[in-house]
């Protein structure tokens, strides 16, 4: 199936948003994330979630800020031998 994902860009202003200590990381995941190919229109990476999860997503740009992205999820082995060609 495939998405298609609307880039925005925000600017962030910390002082806007103060931080608690006690949530900062309480639903915090670990993201490992590598581009196998990044040209103009298209781009391939790599994801690993917290060692349990890996995906390999292609995204192909229609325009400066709609693309189609494909996701698919693939054994951590095989992210790893990608993530670190």
């Amino acid at each position: 199936m495939v998405n298609i994902e609307r880039e925005r860009k925000f600017l962030f202003v910390p002082d806007m948003f103060p931080l608690r200590q006690d949530r900062l990381w309480a639903d915090a995941s670990v993201i490992k994330q590598g581009y196998i190919t990044s040209e103009d229109m298209r781009e391939t990476r790599v994801r690993i979630t917290d060692n349990i999860e890996s995906e390999i997503t292609i995204k192909i740009r229609d325009s400066s800020i709609v693309c189609k992205e494909f996701t698919f999820p693939i054994p951590i082995k095989e992210a790893l031998v990608l993530f670190f060609m």
